[in-house]
């Protein structure tokens, strides 16, 4: 007698495990937010309504890769003729300027292009930051440096910053 409860309860721990499998695979692809001007297919591929049938990768290459190409300005800082322009370059796992030196009050332009992987450049301390971007694709962000320190700058794609992608902002008297 004791065996038949044994095989029945391996069946229906057996039902309950392929009952979960089916409703698994038959739950479908998570909602995710579409981006405007585009369209998922029923494959989960995204792709752009002006692309024709030309296939844009998985939606988060999508997403990444299709963010506005606009200089980001933070809300109170006005790019002017007397702001200090940078050009910094993100290269694998590094920048080509590893220290940016600028006066307190100083308004500050960062042109970032990468030139080697998807990087970005971000400061915290001045809620700084570009856009995420490819090779070939400029950026820029302006903040105003409007408190005496050193402040770490880093890509905040994956883990570059662990790896080593930083550089220090000083904002000196």
């Amino acid at each position: 007698m004791k065996y038949i409860y044994i095989s029945s309860a391996l069946i229906l721990v057996i039902v309950g495990v392929l009952v979960g499998i089916t409703l698994l695979k038959t739950e479908g692809p998570q909602t995710t937010e579409v981006p405007e001007g585009s369209h998922m297919m029923s494959d989960g591929t995204l792709m752009r309504n002006d692309m024709g049938t030309e296939g844009m990768g998985s939606l988060s290459e999508f997403q990444e890769q299709a963010r506005p190409k606009e200089t980001t300005l933070q809300p109170d800082a006005v790019p002017n003729a007397d702001a200090k322009v940078f050009e910094v370059r993100g290269i694998n796992y590094g920048y080509d300027v590893k220290e940016i030196r600028v006066k307190k009050g100083d308004t500050v332009t960062i042109n970032f292009e990468s030139t080697d992987g998807f990087h970005d450049w971000v400061v915290d301390a001045f809620n700084a930051k570009t856009q995420k971007v490819q090779p070939g694709t400029p950026t820029s962000v302006t903040f105003v440096a409007d408190t005496l320190g050193t402040y770490e700058y880093y890509c905040s794609v994956g883990q570059h910053r662990a790896h080593g992608m930083t550089g220090t902002l000083v904002v000196e008297e």
